[in-house]
């Protein structure tokens, strides 16, 4: 049974204590109502990928947290001109980092040699800043249009931009290692050959992909042991990872503002939702669909053209996971 549907269920229950005998008996209550449970087949062969594909869900979103907290607290202490300058294209660059904990204020970082900081900047960089000497030039002009910090802060901020940096850097280590690990345990699995073909789709991805789908005959047959067709199918896999949107009725009315249901596979959503952004970018037909989306979004256009996108993908995937076959490029010859 469905841990979530019986949790709502009991929202409908007259208020009780909360025991393992009234847990069960609203269970029993919740099969009384419908629907009934159903056998859930599992396959062993997928197990270690899926704990390794969500495990490195955990550590993105990891990631994530500690670079946005690192941007929105600790950078704007320490610099609050650096980012809105922009220096450098990724906030988090090496170059930056260097120059943010070498420097123990803005100050020294603004009246330091301008010599010795652009040989430091080809050095940290090495040799990927086409003219350490501008480059350093912006820095220092950044920094001097900083606000000093009171001199009580200096040691407590620098401490938290140093920790920040060095979980940063622990994450994205984590990150590299697991990658590593899930493409070599995903590559022996059936249909992964299938999902990597699709242009846009990494290894990753097409792993974590691969972990929460596994077999999609799974999805071809309801809760009642019935066939589904391939749309049904296909549906039913969109369902599975919260990738749909109820219809909202009420007599002659229908709403047209509906919501994403995200009441399915979070870890499903996620590698749908990141390998669409991968596929829109690479095959001619998604880009084209995600522009129209694009385009006809009021708010939110890059997320709400992503999620229609990610829809989209499910039916490729599907499908040549269902036939058993390699992506056809527009012009029919398959990707190799």
């Amino acid at each position: 049974m469905n841990a979530h549907g019986v949790a709502h269920f009991k929202k409908a229950l007259r208020q009780r204590d909360k025991t393992d005998a009234k847990d069960a008996h609203a269970i029993a209550e919740n099969m009384r109502f419908g629907p009934l449970p159903h056998p859930l087949k599992l396959d062993i062969r997928y197990f270690a990928l899926q704990r390794l594909t969500r495990y490195r869900f955990y550590l993105v979103h990891s990631l994530a947290r500690e670079k946005v907290y690192a941007a929105q607290v600790a950078l704007v202490l320490k610099m609050n001109t650096y980012q809105a300058d922009e220096p450098f294209s990724d906030p988090f660059a090496k170059s930056g980092q260097w120059a943010l904990t070498t420097y123990a204020t803005a100050d020294e970082l603004a009246t330091c040699d301008i010599n010795d900081l652009a040989r430091a900047l080809r050095q940290v960089s090495r040799g990927m800043i086409a003219d350490p000497w501008a480059k350093a030039d912006q820095l220092q002009q950044v920094a001097a249009r900083a606000y000093p910090l009171p001199d009580k802060l200096i040691e407590p901020v620098n401490q938290i931009l140093a920790a920040l940096l060095a979980h940063i850097k622990f994450f994205e280590d984590q990150l590299a290692a697991f990658d590593q690990q899930i493409e070599t345990l995903a590559q022996n699995l059936p249909g992964y050959d299938q999902l990597i073909s699709i242009p846009g789709i990494g290894r990753v991805y097409a792993a974590g992909l691969l972990a929460e789908i596994q077999d999609v005959q799974r999805f071809m047959v309801d809760a009642k042991g019935q066939p589904r067709t391939t749309h049904q199918g296909q549906s039913a896999l969109a369902k599975f990872a919260g990738l749909w949107w109820p219809r909202i009725e009420s007599g002659q009315r229908q709403g047209e503002s509906r919501r994403m249901a995200k009441s399915g596979n979070r870890y499903l959503r996620y590698y749908l939702v990141q390998g669409a952004n991968g596929v829109r970018l690479n095959a001619p037909d998604y880009q084209a669909f995600y522009q129209r989306k694009h385009k006809e979004a009021v708010r939110f256009k890059h997320r709400r053209a992503l999620v229609l996108t990610a829809r989209k993908l499910i039916r490729l995937v599907f499908a040549l996971l269902q036939k058993n076959e390699l992506y056809q490029l527009p012009g029919g010859a398959a990707e190799t």
